[in-house]
């Protein structure tokens, strides 16, 4: 096949006039127009195709085998600093936020720092520990390496490192029986994955058992994560948390967690005529809101986590 000579990029705005930032090379020592005259402009306009322009020294190689921010992995599609630098000086600003949901090798986070923007990087292989946590803690020693001579780079700054909580994978690597109260208890079934019900009167406390130690579970963020729920309201009544906004769909939803017997009885805040509502105590407690469609907190767990409820 031919060589290519060209990369595909996207842009993507959340609004009709997303940023973009033109940006010019300096022109040439001696440079001067056809007709002789100095150039008046702002510089050589960049352009979207490699190797194109020999004022651009930009172009389509990737890092090679000698060059000092190369990493070491050959599996690795690592791109130039450089390249990163140009798209998020086009595309941002000091200060704004650069996310890369893939984050390999580390180069967009490593630019986003050197220019000062601030950044989320998301990876779930072995590469996070591997390449991109050391080379992050690099460029924040001063890694000099890329464009830090260009942008002045020292060093400075700090990030955290944050892993999502992964119920689902936890509940999947779970083993063992005999939980102690406020302790989930899943075991193997004829292929299937049971959950047991009970142990979810305590929410916020639960753990769950798996393969490597007891871990802990919040289990009322996790069920609004797995079932897509926006809840931005929350009150706590006497052996109740309530919290309600939208379901995935945008419909009224209204969670309620019972916890330590349970509340004799419920006082509700105003809500709509109609909605979805769950609960993990007695669902009589809820019978006051007649249009709503009422379930249970365990099945829906269970279903989401596709896995069989045992009481």
């Amino acid at each position: 096949k031919f060589i290519r000579n060209h990369d595909t990029i996207y842009h993507y705005g959340k609004s009709p006039r997303p940023l973009f930032n033109k940006r010019y090379l300096p022109y040439p020592e001696g440079y001067v127009r056809r007709d002789g005259k100095p150039p008046r402009g702002k510089g050589i306009p960049l352009e979207d195709t490699w190797n194109c322009s020999p004022a651009d020294r930009l172009d389509s190689i990737q890092i090679m085998s000698f060059s000092r921010e190369k990493v070491g992995r050959g599996n690795l599609t690592q791109k130039n600093e450089n390249l990163l630098e140009r798209m998020l000086e086009a595309s941002s600003l000091p200060g704004d936020w650069v996310l890369d949901p893939f984050l390999g090798s580390g180069t967009t986070c490593a630019v986003a720092q050197k220019m000062g923007r601030r950044w989320i990087g998301v990876e779930r292989s072995a590469l996070l520990e591997d390449v991109a946590l050391p080379r992050l803690k690099r460029v924040l020693h001063g890694d000099p390496y890329g464009i830090s001579a260009a942008r002045g780079w020292r060093g400075g700054g700090a990030f955290q490192v944050l892993r999502l909580e992964g119920y689902a994978d936890a509940m999947a690597n779970a083993r063992g029986r005999g939980t102690a109260r406020g302790h989930l208890q899943v075991r193997a079934v004829e292929g299937l994955c049971v959950l047991r019900s009970e142990p979810l009167a305590e929410p916020e406390t639960c753990r769950v058992r798996t393969a490597t130690g007891w871990a802990a579970v919040d289990a009322v963020e996790s069920f609004a994560r797995l079932l897509g729920l926006r809840l931005g309201r929350r009150r706590r009544v006497p052996g109740a948390l309530l919290l309600w906004g939208e379901d995935a769909a945008g419909a009224p939803a209204l969670v309620v967690w019972c916890s330590g017997g349970g509340p004799g009885e419920l006082e509700l805040p105003p809500l709509p005529s109609a909605g979805r509502a769950w609960i993990n105590g007695p669902p009589e407690l809820l019978a006051s809101l007649e249009g709503w469609r009422i379930e249970r907190v365990e099945e829906a767990f269970a279903a989401a986590l596709r896995v069989t409820s045992e009481e």
